[in-house]
């Protein structure tokens, strides 16, 4: 049994306020209960299970995340601005971190407020899968230096190691509304 609080707690990159986190280790069984923090102005509640007692160990991470600015997440990232919304609720199995993503079931969605996408700041070849799929949909990102964002928001299904969003992506910005549909194949990392 772990227990901690803690006031500010400075990472690379990174500043967690009001840190609240609970460890319970039993048998083989880890529960992450609470999980609490704030960051980038927000707030982050959630769990993490881990059964490493089974013959196939078993995941679970529940994040819920709420008001934070998704443009503080990524220093020099391709948005600014961006009050969030987020949710991952997510199983897996799996004996190390590639079988894990090939075993992901769930569901995660985001939801961003007004902000500004920084069209070139976009890397396709690195980044986060967020910023990535956000900046795909941005037609407008080889004109102009910046795209005013309205909103955006981004749903994945994931079963048995593939991310599917049907109609799941859009965008409205001042110029455009973009919806569109993809998937990921999070097994072998490909992008649709």
């Amino acid at each position: 049994d772990l227990k901690t609080q803690v006031g500010k707690l400075i990472l690379p990159g990174r500043q967690l306020s009001e840190v609240n986190i609970g460890v319970q280790l039993k048998n083989g069984q880890l529960q992450v209960t609470p999980l609490r923090f704030g960051l980038a102005g927000g707030t982050f509640d959630g769990g993490v299970q881990l059964d490493a007692a089974a013959n196939t160990p078993t995941l679970g991470l529940q994040l819920n995340g709420r008001g934070f600015e998704l443009g503080q997440l990524q220093a020099n990232g391709p948005i600014s601005g961006g009050r969030s919304e987020l949710k991952v609720d997510v199983k897996s199995r799996g004996d190390h971190l590639r079988a894990l993503m090939a075993a992901a079931s769930g569901e995660t969605w985001i939801s961003v407020g007004e902000g500004k996408l920084q069209n070139k700041a976009i890397n396709w070849a690195a980044g986060d899968f967020i910023f990535q799929v956000l900046g795909a949909i941005n037609p407008l990102s080889k004109s102009e230096d910046h795209t005013a964002m309205s909103c955006a928001a981004v749903r994945f299904v994931l079963r048995d190691g593939m991310a599917t969003a049907e109609d799941g992506i859009a965008l409205r910005t001042d110029k455009v509304d973009v919806t569109g549909s993809g998937t990921v194949n999070l097994r072998n990392e490909e992008l649709d």
